[in-house]
């Protein structure tokens, strides 16, 4: 099993797989593929609330995806990129797609349009929870 098996079992829950028709509609919505690491997650756990290691992290599901990004209007602020969760204290997670679909992790106060209040927090979904702790 490889350490990203087993840090996603150590603190998510496993789900029944939603259908592939819901991960084509937040792919569409977020106009960019989704990373491999965080559709491995989206396929396999429901969303997440709680502390990673000394980190406390909620992860948005992917049935609430889409919805919550269009609740927060995201997508009139945050370009390129896809809320994915916060950290509970006024802080927006998010995956920011780059040229040639490279990613990285943000954190962003969610009243900020301003690209120099993001954090890069991980270069992948995996990293980003690998490194909380």
């Amino acid at each position: 099993m490889s350490p990203y098996e087993q840090l996603q079992l150590k603190y998510f829950s496993p789900q029944v797989t939603p259908p592939s028709s819901l991960f084509e509609e937040v792919e569409a919505f977020a106009g960019f593929p989704l990373p491999g690491d965080y559709l491995n997650y989206l396929h396999r756990f429901s969303a997440f609330d709680g502390d990673i290691g000394k980190q406390y992290l909620q992860l948005w599901g992917a049935y609430e995806l889409v919805e919550l990004n269009r609740l927060y209007e995201l997508s009139s602020w945050l370009k390129y990129a896809i809320g994915i969760g916060s950290n509970g204290g006024g802080e927006l997670i998010a995956l920011m797609c780059e040229d040639n679909n490279r990613y990285k992790v943000i954190a962003t106060p969610f009243i900020s349009d301003v690209q120099a209040d993001y954090i890069v927090v991980g270069n992948s979904f995996f990293r980003l929870s690998d490194g909380a702790s």
